[in-house]
């Protein structure tokens, strides 16, 4: 994997919100905020200063996740054990396949809504790191990452069907493995839209506890990242600026459909489809390219018997260097980083055209004894509890490309206990499993993470986080995460103070 952290942690943060059971929509509702544990209704969020003589207000989200991390482990050719900062861990990259969302890195955004209950104008600002406390790294500094406009209109044929309309530039998330968020691995198993257009969802009350669901939606990149190739033809190497692939990416335009049923507010199911796709090659060394995800999920939430995921993905690349992030699937947001992550060559890819298939199985299940003892009283966190997870990623993969020198079998595996006895005070165990390449165990590594949590209250919008990770590596398990972007040994524990907050 090669200068993957340029967008490493563009989304990698957690818990941000579902559409409400009663609105249309199969994924995260674009107008909510990314992140967040924030399930509250709209009425209850921050207002500027009440509604206008039209029914306009005002509303501002946000949430901020910043740690402070290091890393411990020796280095090839110095004595002794060092420390860095960020540390030098194998998963700590969100557009890494070994990503487990477990050190976290920094992540802010601020949302900005002015609307009434029909139309609403949505702006998000977005950062993945704090200058103050690092250095002005502008690609970091994300500035306007959507802004666009919801149309809403309830019974527009009857009492039973309810439309949604999103046009402007905004993200679409479909397969998220978490109640509120995409999981424990914080990663799309179907894909979040990245393209200017427009989405329609529908949803129609087949009677009190059935309802069906529908979307589709259309888009392109604006334009894709600028390339200007160097005497030799490779790009330029500016590792200060956003990468421009390996090849020059293509106008990238994209189509996507979905439907399915939710039962009681709790179960749904539902079948995903999303092509992007390219068809501006004008030179005979170009291939256009496209990158097509199709599958099938189910889903359980607010169940007193837990919340539970699974799903199954197929995809199929073609040419996919030249397909620019409009999907954004399983860490992988550009199609050089698809390729990579997927569809290598030997040794860094560079010969690899991104061509093959891949079929993954992503489960998430959780399980609450506040929430099973508490019911049929609703339980949000407002006393003691002692929760359950266990979580895990399967793909295989095979390609024709000749070049091709990949892992045709990859594993994540983990669970997680988290008890929180006192208003001010959690407790919580991780353990991680993560096999790059199930036939080359020295690949492979342990990661045993003990935490505390702090708050001021139960089912607060505020936690600290104070942790350590002890890694047991593989030989030949290395870490990307330092400049210049190329592998290093990799520590073998890490401690991190993270503060959070929602709002």
């Amino acid at each position: 994997m090669r200068r993957i952290v340029l967008l490493a942690a563009l989304f990698a943060a957690s818990a941000p919100r579902v559409a409400a059971a009663d609105e249309p929509g199969l994924g995260v509702d674009p107008s909510r905020p990314r992140v967040g544990d924030d399930d509250s209704d709209e009425e209850e969020s921050s207002d500027a200063g009440g509604a206008d003589e039209d029914g306009f207000r005002f509303q501002f989200h946000g949430y901020l996740r910043v740690p402070g991390r290091v890393g411990i482990g020796k280095v090839d050719g110095a004595p002794g054990r060092k420390l860095h900062a960020p540390p030098h861990i194998p998963d700590s990259q969100y557009t890494d396949w070994r990503f487990t969302n477990n050190i976290v890195g920094p992540w802010t955004e601020l949302w900005f809504n002015y609307g009434n209950g029909r139309v609403s104008a949505n702006v998000e600002i977005a950062a993945y790191n704090v200058t103050d406390g690092g250095y002005k790294d502008l690609v970091s500094q994300l500035g306007i990452t959507e802004s666009f406009v919801t149309i809403k209109a309830p019974h527009p044929f009857g009492s039973r069907v309810n439309l949604a309309w999103n046009v402007g530039a905004f993200s679409n998330r479909y397969g998220t493995a978490g109640v509120y968020d995409a999981g424990k691995y914080d990663t799309y198993l179907f894909g979040a839209t990245h393209v200017a257009g427009e989405t329609l969802a529908a949803s129609y009350d087949v009677s009190e506890d059935l309802q069906i669901e529908a979307e589709h939606g259309v888009g392109g990149k604006i334009e894709p990242i600028p390339f200007q190739a160097g005497p030799d033809g490779s790009p330029p190497d500016n590792p200060f600026g956003p990468y421009p692939g390996d090849v020059e990416q293509g106008a990238t335009f994209l189509h996507h459909a979905h439907i399915g049923a939710t039962w009681q507010k709790q179960l749904t199911a539902a079948l995903h489809y999303l092509t992007a796709w390219t068809d501006d090659a004008d030179l005979a060394t170009e291939h256009d390219g496209r990158i097509t995800v199709v599958g099938a999920e189910a889903k359980l939430i607010n169940s007193r018997w837990g919340n539970g995921y699974l799903g199954f993905a197929h995809l199929r690349a073609r040419d996919a260097l030249r397909v620019s992030g409009a999907i954004e699937t399983l860490h992988s947001f550009e199609g050089w980083e698809l390729r990579d992550n997927y569809f290598p060559g030997n040794p860094d890819g560079e010969d690899a055209s991104g061509t093959g298939t891949m079929n993954t199985v992503l489960f998430e299940y959780t399980f609450s004894l506040a929430t099973y003892f508490w019911h049929p009283q609703e339980f949000y966190g407002q006393g003691p509890d002692l929760t359950f997870s266990a979580f895990g990623m399967f793909n295989q993969i095979s390609s024709d490309d000749p070049a091709f020198a990949g892992a045709k079998q990859k594993l994540k595996l983990g669970g997680e206990v988290v008890y929180t006895p006192l208003t001010w005070l959690g407790v919580a165990a991780r353990y991680d499993l993560v096999q790059p390449n199930m036939d080359d165990a020295r690949e492979s590594f342990h990661v045993i993470t003990p935490r505390m949590i702090l708050r001021s209250e139960f089912a607060s919008h505020e936690e600290v986080w104070i942790q350590y990770s002890q890694y047991l590596n593989g030989s030949r398990v290395r870490s990307t995460a330092v400049w210049p972007y190329e592998p290093t040994r990799a520590d073998d524990a890490a401690l991190a103070i993270t503060a959070v907050m929602w709002w």
